[in-house]
């Protein structure tokens, strides 16, 4: 949860959260999206008042929407998570066949 310590008018809050959901969407943490938001702020010229009450409660590592990166390494851990095991299946259904025809053969 992102809280302010006092009231911030709704044009300065707007574009600072709208700042804070972009930096949110590439893939920072929860407190890291806070902090590059009001760095932005600060950088832009605005006053105090309008960035620096704001903090965050709870679990400030989370990272809600994880970026493109960790989608691909997730993707490609998933991927070898399923292909190792229809791999081995593969191999013993065929050793089964292989057993079962020579089998018959004698």
């Amino acid at each position: 949860m992102v809280a302010s310590l006092w009231p911030l008018r709704d044009a300065e809050a707007a574009w600072l959260l709208e700042r804070y959901y972009r930096h949110l969407a590439m893939g920072q943490g929860v407190s890291q999206a806070l902090r590059s938001a009001q760095r932005d702020a600060w950088e832009d010229g605005q006053p105090a008042a309008a960035w620096a009450g704001l903090g965050v409660m709870g679990d400030a590592a989370l990272v809600p929407v994880p970026s493109q990166a960790q989608d691909v390494s997730n993707a490609a851990a998933l991927g070898w998570t399923w292909f190792l095991p229809a791999l081995i299946c593969a191999l013993l259904g065929t050793a089964y066949w292989h057993w079962k025809r020579n089998a018959s053969n004698r």
